[in-house]
């Protein structure tokens, strides 16, 4: 298993995966990721690879203080066999020491239960601080989760800064 930046060639599995795996409330409309993606110097897609064949891709903004990771799938056909975790605790070890900050559904049924545990599993901490996705598009509605972080006292400590800076320059939410 191993991460990189995408490439051209897998650009197009990854629009695939991203539209399968995130309903379109959370997720943006493709042509503005991909915008982001050749525009933002600080927003990165990379991708996974098991056995030289793309297996997934995590999509993240790098911040000055923190690493915000916006999305994060691997191919359903390989999901269960551990790459996940490879792939998250890889990406981690490259973010060199700065805290990485994730977005997560509230823990109300078995999956987000799972998917919050999967990351505990991986180093990453619930915050109990109550925290409202701002809406992708103008129509949707903010969402009810809770911020993850793999250092969970600069999370607290800076709760306000961290999301207002995801708010700010992931979401264009101006912040008070």
């Amino acid at each position: 298993m191993q991460i990189r930046q995408i490439t051209k060639q897998s650009i197009d599995q990854a629009i695939a995966l991203y539209t399968e795996a995130f309903p379109k409330i959370e997720r943006r409309p493709v042509a503005q990721w991909l915008d982001l993606w050749q525009t933002r110097n600080h927003f990165r897609i990379i991708e996974i690879l098991s056995d030289d064949v793309f297996a997934g891709f995590i999509s993240y903004w790098d911040f000055e203080d923190f690493i915000y990771i916006e999305h994060f799938a691997t191919s359903k056909s390989l999901r269960g066999n551990g790459i996940g975790g490879k792939a998250i605790d890889t990406f981690k070890q490259s973010c060199q020491g700065k805290p990485v900050v994730l977005e997560v559904e509230m823990p109300t049924d078995d999956i987000s239960k799972r998917r919050i545990t999967f990351y505990n599993k991986h180093g990453f901490t619930l915050s109990e601080l109550p925290y409202m996705q701002p809406a992708y598009r103008p129509c949707d509605a903010p969402i009810e989760l809770r911020i993850m972080s793999t250092d969970p006292v600069f999370t607290t400590k800076g709760f306000d800064k961290v999301t207002g800076t995801i708010h700010r320059h992931v979401y264009g939410v101006k912040v008070k």
